[in-house]
């Protein structure tokens, strides 16, 4: 009876979770009116999605691996990779992303009475000397895991100011060897922690450091400008399709096999959040008239852009002028990236031509979840505020691992680290079961979306 209860009692709670990402997703809030057909349609077609492929996982993956990993070499460094990973010791993570709350109090019981030591920029120094043995002993891929990933490369910018085992560990979890990588080491960080990540990315071809960095201030245009010179450095690289750009405190909620299967459903797209509101109206009526015609909106920075956005921001003049006009607005790296994806007259690739009068409900902004404040329905935030931002604990995974978007926002390195230990075991383990058993991801849902459909095509 207990159990039938408590099962009862599960399935209504990861109803609820279902049920508040469709309304989180697209900003939705009860007394609104004029809600768009595509804003139900991709949250109904999440949650039937992840039942679905829940359920058929759970079908196809046998109790124990029976298949080979395949491969001739059993030393090889895929083989070494798979088999080196151990699930975390001292909790049972499994219970953890099912919510089961006797495993979040002892969690945390374990967090409070024992003190973790990380991972020092010295450690790393140490460890890199030897660059065959960090890969392997690190478990980074250094094989790409399909075709189909092999033939879709995407850059990365990772722009960092402290904690360099949690930055190491965001690199490991989305590095494959086909794709490209950029960190930008705050000028004002110890020079150690640069050094340190220097002798990570020395072991890579594919991984480079900015040479000159930049002082980043939260709300000056050096944020942006973190960010556009990694785009510069990785315009270098010429087979990528897609650009990402995280922070040091992010975590990856697709593989990399999902996020090829994504971006190749944007067919070009760019996911780049564009709201027309009070807040941002008030950040650009400070500066004169936009240039070429362009109105001005505003967004998260956190953006998914294809390269023929990339090179228009760094090449076009209309880009360049439009750069000057932003650095006298407030927090001009939310305004930037934004106003361009909007102006569909500019012609720019990917960009959104259609009604951006509306806000995410027609135009999801996919690229990071994040638990705001003050967000329209407030999401549960089981961890902590910090600025206005929840930082994730161990009780936030069931909602955090239900979340369509590519990447999670954000983890403190020293608090309830367990949160992300997990979610990097529940990262590893789909990878490795999507490798080992070519498990399918139902991408259905991304196909469709206004932002796919209504896009201005290179000419």
């Amino acid at each position: 009876m207990f159990r039938a209860r408590h099962l009862r009692v599960k399935f209504l709670a990861t109803g609820v979770i279902l049920l508040l990402s469709l309304l989180y997703i697209h900003n939705i809030t009860f007394a609104r009116t004029g809600i768009t057909p595509s804003s139900l349609v991709f949250g109904k077609c999440w949650a039937k999605t992840y039942e679905r492929s829940k359920a058929s996982q759970i079908k196809s993956l046998p109790h124990a691996f029976k298949r080979s990993i395949p491969s001739q070499n059993p030393a090889s460094p895929l083989n070494q990779v798979l088999r080196s990973r151990l699930p975390v010791s001292q909790v049972n993570c499994s219970a953890l992303l099912d919510g089961d709350r006797e495993e979040q109090d002892r969690a945390e019981d374990i967090m409070v009475s024992n003190q973790r030591t990380f991972l020092s920029p010295q450690d790393f120094m140490k460890m890199a000397e030897n660059c065959k043995m960090f890969r392997i002993s690190r478990g980074y891929f250094t094989s790409p895991l399909s075709p189909e990933e092999e033939n879709f490369s995407i850059a990365f910018s990772i722009i960092m100011y402290q904690e360099i085992e949690q930055v190491e560990r965001l690199l490991r979890a989305i590095y494959r060897p086909q794709n490209v990588y950029c960190i930008h080491v705050d000028r004002k960080s110890p020079l150690a922690l640069r050094r340190g990540v220097e002798a990570i990315t020395n072991c890579f071809d594919n991984v480079i450091v900015i040479k000159n960095p930049l002082s980043v201030d939260w709300g000056q245009m050096s944020v942006l400008e973190a960010d556009l010179l990694c785009m510069r450095a990785l315009s270098a690289y010429k087979k990528w399709k897609y650009f990402i750009n995280l922070t040091g405190q992010e975590f990856p909620l697709r593989t990399n096999r999902e996020l090829v299967k994504i971006l190749q459903d944007y067919k070009g797209a760019n996911n780049i959040e564009m709201l027309r509101n009070r807040k941002y109206s008030s950040r650009v009526s400070i500066a004169s008239v936009p240039p070429h015609g362009i109105k001005a909106v505003g967004g998260s920075l956190k953006i998914t852009a294809s390269r023929g956005f990339v090179d228009y921001v760094l090449h076009n003049q209309t880009a360049q002028d439009f750069l000057q006009w932003v650095k006298n607005t407030e927090i001009p790296d939310e305004i930037f990236f934004q106003s361009l994806n909007a102006n569909a007259h500019l012609r720019i690739p990917g960009t959104f031509k259609g009604n951006t009068d509306s806000d995410d409900d027609r135009n999801p902004q996919l690229s990071r979840f994040v638990v705001w404040y003050h967000a329209p329905i407030q999401y549960p935030c089981e961890g902590k505020f910090v600025r206005e931002v929840c930082v994730f604990g161990v009780r936030d995974l069931p909602m955090i691992i239900l979340q369509p978007h590519l990447f999670v926002n954000k983890f403190h390195l020293d608090y309830q680290q367990f949160a992300q230990d997990c979610l990097e075991e529940w990262h590893f383990n789909r990878t490795r079961d999507e490798f080992l058993y070519d498990l399918q991801f139902d991408d259905t849902c991304y196909k469709n979306l206004d932002f796919v459909i209504n896009q201005v095509h290179a000419t």
